[in-house]
């Protein structure tokens, strides 16, 4: 595919500070085309990840159509997040231009596996960034269908560092491992996992976002960043860090420059027991 061409993505998600920010930054990238946003429980329930994923097309005037996903892991109950607020957009609830309103922009009708079923083609890369149920049930029921894809790009896992919901799990993985274990067990389609270790190694703080050309944008931006990145300057539980940790923000910088990335060959186990 021509490089002039954007190249179709879908942006599967549980809408927190750092997904909204690879949505936002997803969307900005001219060699993307994001086709579609799926929500999934993880960060918050689903009925307020929607809305904010809602919300976040608002805001970039995007027009993107959401579908909603998955509201419970594949097995076993979920963890709650602590570090992206009550709203899981920091401040942008309370003085972002929303505010209190419903979003404008409405999930559409049908579930987020017919939409991922009949929108996947040849060429369609999945970022996934929360807990992989919906790519797991979309294995499992339409394996065509996700075969089809290019790659899935996971934020998930944690190789050789504590975890950032136990000593041991990543928060995506720890909201349903068994979605994880099955989805890396479906040999149809390339897998690329993006941990937390690699995460840890990129921060931001509130002046990386000064630059962007839309005023509204950039401050929206400070709104949603300004307690992530609080949170992260004192987690001492899970080692101090400068500045909030990118993550999902990574799997698209991934997709638009993974000559940044070292990506070696792993035979990767998930742990689904207690």
């Amino acid at each position: 595919m021509s490089d002039t061409i954007p190249r179709p993505v879908i942006i599967d998600t549980d809408p927190g500070v750092d997904d909204a920010l690879a949505i936002m930054f997803a969307h900005r990238a001219p060699t993307l085309q994001v086709q579609g946003i799926t929500t999934v429980f993880g960060n918050q329930t689903i009925e307020k990840n929607t809305r904010n994923a809602c919300s976040l097309v608002d805001l970039l005037g995007a027009g993107t159509p959401v579908y909603r996903g998955a509201s419970r892991p594949l097995v076993k109950g979920a963890p709650r997040v602590k570090s992206h607020d009550e709203t899981e957009l920091g401040n942008y609830r309370h003085s972002g231009k929303l505010r209190s309103e419903a979003p404008m922009t409405e999930p559409k009708d049908g579930d987020a596996l017919h939409f991922l079923a009949c929108a996947i083609t040849a060429g369609t890369r999945i970022a996934c960034l929360g807990p992989t149920t919906n790519l797991a049930l979309l294995a499992n029921l339409y394996p065509e269908a996700l075969g089809q894809a290019e790659a899935l790009v996971i934020m998930g896992g944690v190789f050789d560092q504590p975890g950032n919901t136990s000593p041991w799990a990543e928060f995506n993985v720890h909201c349903d491992p068994d979605a994880l274990a099955q989805l890396l067990n479906f040999n149809g389609v390339n897998k690329i996992l993006i941990p937390a270790d690699i995460c840890r190694a990129v921060t931001m703080d509130e002046s990386d976002f000064l630059h962007v050309g839309d005023h509204a944008l950039s401050q929206a931006i400070g709104n949603i960043v300004g307690e992530y990145v609080a949170y992260y300057r004192g987690d001492h539980s899970y080692g101090s860090f400068t500045g909030g940790v990118m993550y999902d923000t990574l799997v698209i910088g991934y997709l638009l420059w993974p000559e940044l990335f070292n990506v070696e060959p792993r035979h990767v186990i998930v742990e689904t027991g207690d």
